[in-house]
């Protein structure tokens, strides 16, 4: 239902907010000092949060707790994965006067109000007492359990009538985040002798109608060998194989943290859409401290593979802290030329072939890759834009043109 979801995704915020203030504030009033949870508990930190509704359909959300405004108060951001949407800061403190818990939530579609009396043993009952939605909501309450010393979970109970008992209708259980940072996931940790393997493929196509489908492939693995792990200079020797082609081997080093390739003394920007290590040229310096849902911006100064100079927007879809594997989204848009990208292209209307020249309009880009310590282990991408095709001897033509490349790690 509508104010059953908005309330269903308020809820964990509740509980990390409640719960981390129950630990003592040093410099408060003895009167404002909150009681501890069970075992000293506490919420303050980072929390990966999965279940699922009654109607079975998962949920899936990050938080992030911590005390502001000298101690006084928590705020907890909140951000839902699946289904994605909600957004909400939530800002909690102990009332003494009332000897309550207040929380203020605040989100992107309304605002609601929570007190608690506190804890009894390890559960935490917080029931609404205003909300200012489009639609109003039941009377509703969270009813959270400490199931752990890094885990809770947390049932949301609503009921139609004073009548009528609560009942649940949706279940969440919540994990501490392991504590890594971003190093853990691009940061490269490389032997000598260890292997990288890929296989990848480039699509160029571009459809009009009235012309036939103009489609170029290319395919093919890479094989690389460490020969120097050095992050400031890692050397390869590498066998690769484009398909229809001679097989290329050689050896080459990465400079700058994977941003400069060197090969027999000539070196350039790695502007690659793809290839085997992390490259900050179009990944940027990601935030130390990473979440599923954290953002930032790249700034891409130059053409590369599949797109022109542009900005960038790179968001975490998901981590594992546990095997330092993290997958990141990756959309933007901009104008202009990419690297090395053929200025014509060979058409064919009506049974008669052309070479019409190629001016390009606005390119968009969306794509997910996934990294194992800095080394790709998947990566997908697809540009689309719209491009204007003329030759003297034919009709300027607006056609749609997609690129995409794929590279998978391989045995």
């Amino acid at each position: 239902m509508y104010c059953a979801r908005y309330i269903a995704d308020m809820r964990i915020g509740t509980l990390l907010a409640i719960v981390a203030l129950a630990v003592p504030i040093a410099h408060l009033h003895a009167q404002q000092a909150l009681p501890s949870g069970p075992n000293g508990f506490t919420f303050t930190g980072e929390w990966d949060c999965k279940g699922q509704f009654i109607n079975g359909k998962p949920h899936h959300s990050h938080y992030s707790a911590e005390p502001v405004l000298g101690g006084a108060w928590l705020q907890l951001s909140e951000k839902d994965i699946d289904p994605p949407g909600y957004l909400s800061n939530y800002l909690i403190r102990f009332d003494p006067a009332q000897k309550l818990y207040v929380d203020e939530d605040m989100n992107n579609f309304g605002y609601a109000r929570y007190t608690s009396p506190g804890w009894q043993d390890a559960k935490l009952i917080f029931t609404g007492t205003e909300s200012h939605y489009a639609q109003p909501l039941p009377e509703n309450r969270f009813v959270y359990t400490i199931t752990g010393p890094k885990s809770f979970d947390v049932s949301w109970e609503s009921r139609r009538s004073k009548d009528a008992d609560f009942k649940s209708s949706d279940t969440i259980h919540c994990e501490q985040a392991a504590d890594t940072t971003s190093g853990d996931y691009f940061q490269t940790q490389l032997t000598a002798g260890q292997k990288i393997n890929n296989v990848f493929s480039r699509t160029i196509a571009f459809h009009a109608e009235g012309m036939d489908d103009t489609v170029r492939r290319v395919s093919g693995t890479a094989y690389y060998e460490v020969a120097d792990p050095s992050p400031e200079h890692t050397k390869f020797n590498g066998t690769v194989l484009y398909d229809g082609h001679p097989q290329q081997v050689d050896s080459g080093e990465y400079h700058d943290h994977g941003q400069t390739f060197c090969m027999k003394e000539h070196c350039v920007p790695v502007n690659d859409a793809s290839g085997p290590l992390f490259n900050p040229l179009l990944w940027g310096t990601p935030p130390a401290q990473l979440a599923p849902g954290t953002t930032w911006q790249v700034e891409i100064k130059q053409p590369w593979e599949l797109g022109p100079a542009a900005t960038q927007t790179i968001t975490v879809v998901s981590l594992d802290p546990a095997n330092h594997e993290i997958t990141l989204k990756r959309e933007g848009s901009g104008d202009g030329w990419y690297d090395s990208e053929r200025k014509q292209v060979q058409v064919k209307k009506d049974g008669k072939d052309y070479t019409a020249d190629v001016t390009p309009g606005t390119s968009r880009w969306t794509g997910y890759t996934t990294f194992h310590q800095g080394i790709v282990k998947n990566d997908e991408l697809l540009v689309e834009r719209d491009v204007t095709l003329s030759a003297a001897d034919f009709p300027k033509t607006t056609a749609k043109e997609r690129q995409y490349i794929l590279l998978n790690a391989a045995p």
